[in-house]
Protein backbone atom coordinates (compact mmCIF):
# COMPACT_ATOMS: atom_id res chain seq x y z
CA UNK A 1 0.00 0.00 0.00
CA UNK A 2 0.72 3.47 0.15
CA UNK A 3 1.45 4.00 3.62
CA UNK A 4 3.62 0.92 3.71
CA UNK A 5 5.82 1.95 0.82
CA UNK A 6 5.98 5.77 2.75
CA UNK A 7 6.84 3.64 6.19
CA UNK A 8 9.89 1.59 5.06
CA UNK A 9 10.93 4.48 3.28
CA UNK A 10 10.70 6.74 6.08
CA UNK A 11 12.86 4.73 8.85
CA UNK A 12 15.99 5.52 6.13
CA UNK A 13 17.96 8.74 5.58
CA UNK A 14 17.21 10.75 3.13
CA UNK A 15 18.73 8.33 -0.40
CA UNK A 16 18.89 4.55 0.30
CA UNK A 17 19.82 2.32 2.60
CA UNK A 18 19.13 -1.57 2.73
CA UNK A 19 15.97 -2.78 4.59
CA UNK A 20 17.61 -3.92 7.99
CA UNK A 21 14.61 -6.20 8.14
CA UNK A 22 11.85 -4.01 7.60
CA UNK A 23 8.61 -6.35 5.92
CA UNK A 24 5.45 -5.46 4.76
CA UNK A 25 2.46 -7.77 4.22
CA UNK A 26 0.65 -7.52 0.95
CA UNK A 27 -3.12 -6.26 1.11
CA UNK A 28 -3.93 -9.60 -0.68
CA UNK A 29 -2.74 -11.39 2.29
CA UNK A 30 -0.04 -13.46 0.43
CA UNK A 31 3.08 -14.48 2.38
CA UNK A 32 5.30 -11.09 3.73
CA UNK A 33 7.59 -9.26 1.52
CA UNK A 34 11.24 -8.09 2.11
CA UNK A 35 12.02 -5.05 0.24
CA UNK A 36 15.76 -4.70 -1.15
CA UNK A 37 15.55 -1.56 -0.01
CA UNK A 38 13.58 1.26 1.05
CA UNK A 39 14.45 5.01 0.93
CA UNK A 40 13.04 8.81 0.87
CA UNK A 41 13.85 11.57 -1.34
CA UNK A 42 13.37 15.23 -0.40
CA UNK A 43 11.64 17.19 -3.27
CA UNK A 44 12.44 20.34 -2.65
CA UNK A 45 11.54 22.16 -6.01
CA UNK A 46 8.00 21.24 -8.33
CA UNK A 47 8.50 20.22 -11.87
CA UNK A 48 12.17 19.46 -11.12
CA UNK A 49 13.87 16.24 -12.20
CA UNK A 50 15.29 14.00 -9.20
CA UNK A 51 17.17 10.87 -9.09
CA UNK A 52 17.53 8.12 -6.73
CA UNK A 53 20.10 5.32 -6.75
CA UNK A 54 19.11 1.89 -5.75
CA UNK A 55 22.78 0.66 -5.13
CA UNK A 56 21.66 -2.66 -2.88
CA UNK A 57 19.95 -3.70 -5.16
CA UNK A 58 21.06 -7.37 -6.79
CA UNK A 59 23.04 -7.31 -10.36
CA UNK A 60 20.79 -9.01 -13.22
CA UNK A 61 17.69 -9.56 -11.14
CA UNK A 62 13.94 -8.78 -12.26
CA UNK A 63 12.86 -6.21 -10.07
CA UNK A 64 9.57 -4.30 -9.34
CA UNK A 65 10.02 -1.05 -8.10
CA UNK A 66 7.30 1.12 -5.59
CA UNK A 67 6.60 4.57 -5.66
CA UNK A 68 4.99 6.89 -3.90
CA UNK A 69 4.85 11.06 -2.80
CA UNK A 70 3.46 12.81 -0.28
CA UNK A 71 3.68 16.92 -0.15
CA UNK A 72 5.31 19.03 2.80
CA UNK A 73 1.64 20.26 4.22
CA UNK A 74 3.00 18.56 7.50
CA UNK A 75 5.43 21.21 7.33
CA UNK A 76 3.06 23.86 7.47
CA UNK A 77 2.78 26.31 10.30
CA UNK A 78 -0.19 25.53 12.35
CA UNK A 79 -3.05 27.95 12.75
CA UNK A 80 -6.55 28.24 14.19
CA UNK A 81 -7.95 28.47 10.48
CA UNK A 82 -6.96 24.61 9.40
CA UNK A 83 -9.03 21.57 9.56
CA UNK A 84 -6.96 19.17 10.50
CA UNK A 85 -4.71 20.32 13.84
CA UNK A 86 -1.88 20.07 13.48
CA UNK A 87 -1.34 19.91 9.12
CA UNK A 88 -0.18 16.72 8.21
CA UNK A 89 0.96 15.54 4.61
CA UNK A 90 -0.95 14.50 1.46
CA UNK A 91 -0.20 11.03 0.57
CA UNK A 92 -0.66 9.89 -2.66
CA UNK A 93 -3.58 6.72 -2.82
CA UNK A 94 -1.49 4.36 -4.27
CA UNK A 95 2.19 4.04 -5.54
CA UNK A 96 3.05 3.60 -8.91
CA UNK A 97 5.35 0.81 -9.64
CA UNK A 98 8.10 0.15 -12.81
CA UNK A 99 9.81 -3.58 -13.29
CA UNK A 100 13.46 -3.38 -14.90
CA UNK A 101 16.30 -5.86 -14.83
CA UNK A 102 19.24 -4.49 -13.07
CA UNK A 103 22.60 -4.37 -15.05
CA UNK A 104 25.13 -7.23 -15.37
CA UNK A 105 28.11 -5.53 -13.27
CA UNK A 106 30.22 -8.71 -13.29
CA UNK A 107 32.63 -9.82 -15.66
CA UNK A 108 32.64 -13.58 -17.00
CA UNK A 109 34.26 -16.47 -14.95
CA UNK A 110 36.17 -19.24 -16.91
CA UNK A 111 34.61 -22.04 -15.88
CA UNK A 112 35.54 -26.11 -15.56
CA UNK A 113 33.32 -28.28 -17.90
CA UNK A 114 33.52 -32.48 -17.66
CA UNK A 115 36.23 -32.09 -14.83
CA UNK A 116 38.53 -30.16 -17.72
CA UNK A 117 39.97 -26.66 -16.73
CA UNK A 118 39.49 -24.32 -18.56
CA UNK A 119 41.00 -22.27 -20.67
CA UNK A 120 43.30 -25.10 -22.00
CA UNK A 121 45.11 -26.04 -25.09
CA UNK A 122 44.34 -29.55 -26.11
CA UNK A 123 47.91 -30.86 -26.70
CA UNK A 124 46.77 -33.82 -29.97
CA UNK A 125 48.44 -33.20 -32.93
CA UNK A 126 47.71 -31.19 -36.02
CA UNK A 127 44.69 -28.12 -36.01
CA UNK A 128 42.93 -30.10 -33.29
CA UNK A 129 45.60 -28.60 -30.93
CA UNK A 130 48.89 -27.80 -31.70
CA UNK A 131 50.38 -27.53 -35.27
CA UNK A 132 53.95 -25.97 -36.34
CA UNK A 133 52.25 -22.44 -36.76
CA UNK A 134 49.01 -22.51 -35.12
CA UNK A 135 47.71 -23.49 -31.71
CA UNK A 136 43.56 -24.19 -30.59
CA UNK A 137 42.40 -21.82 -27.49
CA UNK A 138 39.66 -23.92 -25.58
CA UNK A 139 37.48 -21.82 -23.32
CA UNK A 140 34.15 -22.33 -21.82
CA UNK A 141 32.58 -19.39 -19.60
CA UNK A 142 29.99 -18.86 -17.17
CA UNK A 143 28.29 -16.52 -19.61
CA UNK A 144 28.14 -15.88 -23.25
CA UNK A 145 30.23 -13.01 -24.45
CA UNK A 146 34.04 -12.57 -26.20
CA UNK A 147 37.70 -13.92 -25.48
CA UNK A 148 40.70 -11.28 -26.35
CA UNK A 149 44.31 -12.74 -26.60
CA UNK A 150 47.30 -12.35 -27.28
CA UNK A 151 50.85 -15.01 -28.26
CA UNK A 152 54.04 -13.38 -27.05
CA UNK A 153 57.82 -15.47 -27.44
CA UNK A 154 58.46 -17.19 -24.33
CA UNK A 155 59.29 -15.24 -21.55
CA UNK A 156 59.04 -11.87 -23.04
CA UNK A 157 59.56 -9.09 -20.96
CA UNK A 158 58.93 -5.59 -21.74
CA UNK A 159 61.73 -3.24 -20.71
CA UNK A 160 63.52 -6.19 -19.88
CA UNK A 161 66.97 -3.79 -20.18
CA UNK A 162 65.96 -1.55 -18.09
CA UNK A 163 66.66 -1.74 -14.36
CA UNK A 164 64.02 1.39 -13.21
CA UNK A 165 61.17 -0.70 -12.56
CA UNK A 166 59.60 -0.80 -15.69
CA UNK A 167 59.95 -4.24 -17.17
CA UNK A 168 57.17 -6.42 -16.64
CA UNK A 169 55.94 -9.77 -19.10
CA UNK A 170 52.27 -9.81 -18.04
CA UNK A 171 50.51 -7.79 -19.96
CA UNK A 172 46.85 -5.83 -18.80
CA UNK A 173 43.45 -6.45 -19.45
CA UNK A 174 43.44 -3.39 -21.98
CA UNK A 175 46.26 -4.80 -23.60
CA UNK A 176 45.75 -8.08 -24.49
CA UNK A 177 42.20 -6.36 -25.47
CA UNK A 178 44.24 -4.47 -27.83
CA UNK A 179 45.93 -7.65 -28.88
CA UNK A 180 49.40 -6.31 -27.68
CA UNK A 181 51.71 -8.07 -25.09
CA UNK A 182 53.07 -5.84 -22.17
CA UNK A 183 54.24 -2.71 -22.99
CA UNK A 184 51.92 -2.67 -26.52
CA UNK A 185 55.10 -5.10 -27.85
CA UNK A 186 56.03 -8.68 -28.33
CA UNK A 187 52.73 -9.87 -29.97
CA UNK A 188 53.09 -12.65 -32.26
CA UNK A 189 49.66 -13.51 -32.80
CA UNK A 190 46.02 -12.35 -31.49
CA UNK A 191 42.66 -12.18 -31.34
CA UNK A 192 38.84 -11.92 -30.42
CA UNK A 193 36.44 -15.18 -31.10
CA UNK A 194 32.86 -14.77 -29.17
CA UNK A 195 31.54 -17.23 -26.80
CA UNK A 196 27.81 -18.27 -27.83
CA UNK A 197 27.03 -20.39 -25.40
CA UNK A 198 27.88 -20.88 -21.48
CA UNK A 199 29.35 -23.35 -19.89
CA UNK A 200 29.98 -25.06 -22.90
CA UNK A 201 33.64 -25.23 -24.66
CA UNK A 202 34.33 -23.45 -27.48
CA UNK A 203 37.19 -24.23 -29.52
CA UNK A 204 39.56 -21.27 -31.50
CA UNK A 205 42.16 -21.81 -33.95
CA UNK A 206 44.74 -19.24 -34.20
CA UNK A 207 45.42 -17.97 -37.75
CA UNK A 208 47.81 -20.40 -40.34
CA UNK A 209 51.16 -18.70 -40.58
CA UNK A 210 52.18 -16.47 -37.53
CA UNK A 211 53.87 -18.39 -35.27
CA UNK A 212 57.08 -20.54 -35.71
CA UNK A 213 57.83 -24.66 -35.63
CA UNK A 214 59.57 -25.81 -32.72
CA UNK A 215 59.22 -22.18 -30.67
CA UNK A 216 58.12 -22.14 -27.14
CA UNK A 217 55.16 -19.20 -26.71
CA UNK A 218 52.94 -17.58 -23.78
CA UNK A 219 49.43 -16.76 -24.11
CA UNK A 220 47.20 -14.38 -22.61
CA UNK A 221 43.62 -14.60 -22.37
CA UNK A 222 41.01 -11.87 -20.97
CA UNK A 223 37.83 -12.42 -21.68
CA UNK A 224 34.64 -10.03 -21.39
CA UNK A 225 30.44 -10.24 -21.46
CA UNK A 226 28.19 -9.50 -24.09
CA UNK A 227 26.04 -6.29 -24.22
CA UNK A 228 23.29 -6.42 -22.27
CA UNK A 229 20.05 -3.69 -22.80
CA UNK A 230 20.93 -1.13 -20.30
CA UNK A 231 24.34 -1.96 -19.41
CA UNK A 232 27.19 0.02 -20.21
CA UNK A 233 30.45 -0.39 -20.37
CA UNK A 234 31.12 -4.11 -21.11
CA UNK A 235 32.28 -5.95 -18.31
CA UNK A 236 36.13 -7.53 -18.99
CA UNK A 237 37.94 -9.54 -16.29
CA UNK A 238 40.75 -7.24 -14.41
CA UNK A 239 43.28 -9.81 -14.58
CA UNK A 240 44.53 -11.58 -17.78
CA UNK A 241 44.92 -15.75 -17.46
CA UNK A 242 48.19 -17.31 -18.60
CA UNK A 243 48.79 -20.21 -20.94
CA UNK A 244 51.89 -21.78 -22.20
CA UNK A 245 52.96 -23.98 -24.96
CA UNK A 246 55.63 -24.70 -27.45
CA UNK A 247 54.79 -25.30 -31.15
CA UNK A 248 55.57 -29.11 -33.16
CA UNK A 249 58.18 -29.73 -35.14
CA UNK A 250 56.99 -30.29 -38.96
CA UNK A 251 59.97 -30.53 -40.83
CA UNK A 252 61.64 -33.76 -41.61
CA UNK A 253 65.12 -34.79 -40.80
CA UNK A 254 67.90 -34.40 -43.10
CA UNK A 255 70.43 -36.37 -43.60
CA UNK A 256 73.91 -35.09 -43.12
CA UNK A 257 76.76 -35.25 -45.58
CA UNK A 258 77.91 -38.45 -47.40
CA UNK A 259 75.39 -40.55 -45.58
CA UNK A 260 73.32 -42.67 -45.88
CA UNK A 261 76.35 -45.12 -47.03
CA UNK A 262 76.20 -48.67 -47.27
CA UNK A 263 78.92 -51.54 -46.35
CA UNK A 264 78.46 -54.77 -47.93
CA UNK A 265 80.28 -58.40 -47.40
CA UNK A 266 79.35 -61.62 -48.76
CA UNK A 267 75.40 -61.72 -48.06
CA UNK A 268 75.26 -58.95 -45.90
CA UNK A 269 74.85 -55.76 -46.07
CA UNK A 270 74.95 -52.35 -43.50
CA UNK A 271 73.45 -49.33 -43.59
CA UNK A 272 75.43 -45.98 -42.33
CA UNK A 273 73.62 -43.15 -41.27
CA UNK A 274 73.54 -39.46 -39.82
CA UNK A 275 70.96 -37.06 -39.65
CA UNK A 276 70.65 -33.17 -38.07
CA UNK A 277 68.25 -33.76 -35.15
CA UNK A 278 67.26 -37.02 -33.12
CA UNK A 279 65.03 -39.68 -34.45
CA UNK A 280 64.56 -43.12 -36.24
CA UNK A 281 66.01 -44.57 -39.63
CA UNK A 282 63.84 -47.64 -41.60
CA UNK A 283 65.54 -49.29 -44.83
CA UNK A 284 64.52 -52.04 -47.17
CA UNK A 285 66.38 -54.35 -49.00
CA UNK A 286 64.28 -55.35 -52.47
CA UNK A 287 65.33 -56.41 -55.74
CA UNK A 288 67.39 -54.44 -58.05
CA UNK A 289 64.95 -52.86 -60.64
CA UNK A 290 62.20 -52.58 -58.37
CA UNK A 291 59.60 -49.93 -58.67
CA UNK A 292 61.16 -47.42 -55.66
CA UNK A 293 58.67 -47.14 -52.56
CA UNK A 294 57.21 -44.77 -50.95
CA UNK A 295 58.20 -43.19 -47.67
CA UNK A 296 55.57 -44.73 -45.97
CA UNK A 297 56.33 -48.18 -47.48
CA UNK A 298 59.73 -47.47 -46.38
CA UNK A 299 58.62 -47.68 -42.85
CA UNK A 300 56.13 -50.12 -42.95
CA UNK A 301 58.40 -52.73 -44.47
CA UNK A 302 55.82 -54.93 -45.87
CA UNK A 303 55.37 -56.16 -49.56
CA UNK A 304 53.97 -53.11 -51.41
CA UNK A 305 52.68 -53.16 -55.27
CA UNK A 306 53.80 -56.64 -55.59
CA UNK A 307 57.55 -55.70 -55.13
CA UNK A 308 58.82 -58.44 -52.14
CA UNK A 309 61.35 -57.34 -49.13
CA UNK A 310 63.88 -58.95 -48.78
CA UNK A 311 65.70 -57.49 -45.11
CA UNK A 312 64.58 -54.71 -43.58
CA UNK A 313 65.51 -52.48 -40.42
CA UNK A 314 63.85 -49.67 -37.72
CA UNK A 315 60.37 -51.11 -38.11
CA UNK A 316 60.93 -52.76 -34.36
CA UNK A 317 60.37 -50.30 -31.85
CA UNK A 318 63.84 -48.87 -30.98
CA UNK A 319 66.04 -51.02 -33.55
CA UNK A 320 67.49 -47.78 -35.44
CA UNK A 321 66.89 -45.05 -33.01
CA UNK A 322 69.07 -42.00 -33.67
CA UNK A 323 69.17 -40.12 -30.38
CA UNK A 324 72.39 -37.64 -30.80
CA UNK A 325 72.37 -35.84 -33.91
CA UNK A 326 76.43 -35.64 -33.56
CA UNK A 327 76.70 -39.85 -33.76
CA UNK A 328 76.75 -42.20 -36.86
CA UNK A 329 74.34 -44.84 -36.26
CA UNK A 330 73.84 -48.33 -38.14
CA UNK A 331 72.00 -51.31 -39.12
CA UNK A 332 73.06 -54.22 -40.53
CA UNK A 333 71.03 -57.65 -42.32
CA UNK A 334 72.26 -60.75 -43.40
CA UNK A 335 70.96 -63.56 -45.62
CA UNK A 336 70.77 -62.18 -48.48
CA UNK A 337 71.04 -63.86 -52.15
Amino acid sequence: TAEQVRTCGATRDGNMRSTAGFTYAPPDNAAAVAPFVCGVKAIVAAHTLYTMDLEAVPSETEVRVYVVADDLEDARVSFSGLLLQPPVANLQLQPVHRDVRTADITPPLFVDVGGVVYPSIPWALGAAGIAGDQVTLEVAMNEVGYVYYVVVPKGFTFNDDLTDGSARSLPTATEVKAGTGPGGEGQAAHGTFAITAADTVTSHVTAAGLLTSETAYDVYLVAEDNDHPGDSPRNIQPTVTFLEFRTRDVTPPAWTPAHPTLLRGGRALEVIVQMNEPGQAFFIVVADGSPAPTSTEVVSGATYSGVVVHALCGQAAGEFDMPHPSEVYSCSVAGLE
